[in-house]
């Protein structure tokens, strides 16, 4: 997790900021108001660039005025910023830095650097530095660049990966931990050279007071109260018959939250609402006795489908799932024990005299099933639309696709679909969902099995389906349901791994209205913040652990 954030700081501002995610507004409306916020800044670009161009120098040495380089203007939480990239190869190794300037007060708000080492090189050397000297060296450089942090931060986390060390230091207010302001450190483990440094940090934050809260023990009975307890099966590699098997496993998840908000004692989420209770939709088992029945039932021919039998299967499916004529690109017969060890014939797709709706299809090479179909449109746009399907007409398109393409499989699935809305809102708009998912997972002994699944997509403004995905393994080992630990000594477990923890959280209070608010929590987490959180538990074991 912390590895992920790292190497994601040079995306940071991309991410964080929001500028690659269209389904968040009207684009055109966006690129506009950035335009505008632009024009009103204080630090103009060229500003921007050099008080950027001197922290690196003073910090660090460098002199990046020769570096590629790349600057963007975005803005969060009304918080305008300029981003700026530079990066250089040096001696075959890459250096890269990334700083972010409030473009109002000249402020610089995150800050990065990372060097790509020659890792062919680096992972043949055994380490010589060991966690505790990392973390020393880690530390060390924290009070060289920031002294001023040094006494407001904590190590909240740490990993090696390879020969690399990183350190998670995140902002501490009396105990109490902020980790949206944090410095992570990466320590080369072979020679001890800081290869990474990270950090982002907002001042001028109102933390609420410690007072009038909650216990610890009225957290953990509030989330008692609201955890679900269920069993799964999840994939795990054998490696001694070096086959696939599926494990019995007892996962959690909270009817709420996993958030309570600390002073009025009541689950909170990032909406700043508690959480709905959920509708579901399901058929009935006379109707999946009906499609069963239906059912023609595939068998293996007696050889592999040609490239002429298989093109002509193809058109047929697409035919009948988009009426309309296409033509098909790059058919290829694939062997993969992975994904079919009989093999597959795929194919790419365009419709006919209009290159704007393009697809890829998959069909089984020994018996002609569909796994796989979608259609997606090439010039689609983040606009306002009238969906043409509620969501239970959407429901019920996916359950007469599966009649038609899988439905030998309709009493191996579940089909009961959480209804979640059609809408968010954002800015005070309420925006239409596109696409609405429909993942329909394998059951066996009545345990659901996720990693085999049917999955469909269906569009909101065309009223079609975009895509069709089956993927199942009719191979691999299933794990007896007996002798399993209970459902109520998992819990126990689960409890005994996690604990509430008070922290500090930023979070949206009001969806309409974009208003953000520090707020004192209490977040059910790992006892061992330096081990993965603890979500799976073995179900034959009783022992905690993650797949």
């Amino acid at each position: 997790m912390i590895k992920n954030k790292f190497l994601g700081a040079f995306m940071a501002a991309a991410i964080v900021f929001g500028s690659l995610n269209p389904a968040f507004a009207d684009l055109n409306n966006s690129v506009v108001a950035m335009h505008e916020q632009q024009k009103q800044v204080k630090i103009s670009k060229e500003e921007a660039r050099k008080i950027g161009m001197k922290e690196i120098k003073v910090l660090f040495g460098i002199d990046v005025s020769d570096f590629d380089e790349n600057i963007n203007f975005d803005s969060y939480m009304g918080i305008c910023n300029w981003n700026i990239f530079w990066s250089k190869y040096i001696d075959e190794e890459r250096i890269e830095f990334f700083v972010s300037v409030d473009s109002n007060t000249g402020k610089i708000r995150m800050l990065s650097k990372h060097e790509n080492v020659n890792f062919d090189r680096n992972e043949k050397e055994n380490a010589k530095i060991d966690l505790e000297k990392a973390k020393e060296i880690a530390l060390d450089y924290i009070k060289q660049i920031s002294p001023e942090k040094v006494n407001q931060i904590k190590l909240s986390d740490y990993d090696c990966f390879g020969n690399e060390y990183v350190f998670t230091y995140v902002r501490d207010i009396d105990g109490i931990e902020y980790d949206e302001d944090y410095i992570t450190v990466d320590v080369d483990a072979v020679n001890g050279k800081m290869i990474g440094y990270y950090y982002t940090w907002l001042d001028n934050i109102n933390f609420p007071k410690v007072d009038n809260i909650i216990s610890k023990e009225e957290a953990e009975k509030l989330f008692d109260e609201n955890i679900e307890v269920y069993l799964n099966y999840k994939s795990s590699f054998d490696s001694k018959t070096n086959k696939e098997k599926a494990m019995l496993v007892y996962n959690y998840r909270f009817k709420n939250s996993d958030m309570i908000d600390a002073k009025e004692g009541k689950f909170i989420s990032w909406g700043g609402q508690s959480k709905e209770k959920e509708e579901t939709r399901d058929i009935d088992e006379s109707k999946k006795e009906e499609i069963f029945k239906n059912a023609k039932h595939s068998s293996k021919l007696e050889k592999n489908l040609t490239r002429e039998e298989a093109v002509e299967l193809i058109d047929k499916i697409i035919k009948e799932l988009y009426n309309v004529d296409v033509e098909l690109n790059n058919v290829q017969y694939l062997r993969d024990n992975y994904i079919n060890s009989d093999g597959i014939w795929m194919a790419d797709f365009v419709e006919k005299g209009n290159d704007k709706y393009v697809g890829n299809v998959i069909i089984s090479a020994l018996t002609g099933k569909l796994m796989n179909i979608s259609m997606w449109d090439n010039d689609e746009k983040d606009e306002a639309f009238t969906p043409k399907l509620t969501w239970d007409e959407a429901y019920e398109k996916a359950i007469e696709a599966i009649s038609e393409f899988f439905p030998e499989k309709i009493k191996d699935i579940k089909t009961e679909q959480i209804k979640y809305p059609l809408t968010y809102k954002f800015e005070g708009k309420e925006i239409q969902k596109r696409n609405i998912y429909f993942n329909f997972p394998r059951i066996v002994n009545g345990v659901e099995y996720y990693d085999n699944n049917i999955v469909i997509v269906v569009d909101m403004k065309t009223g079609q389906i975009r895509e069709l995905d089956c993927f199942w393994n009719d191979k691999i080992e299933f794990e007896d349901i007996d002798n399993i630990i209970s459902k109520e000594d998992a819990k126990k477990i689960f409890f005994k791994e996690n604990k509430p923890k008070l922290k500090y959280i930023n979070l949206n209070t009001d969806n309409d209205n974009l208003k953000y608010e520090t707020k004192l929590i209490y977040m059910f987490t790992p006892v061992d913040l330096s081990k993965s959180v603890f979500d799976e538990i073995n179900a034959h074991t009783g022992k905690a652990t993650n797949f």
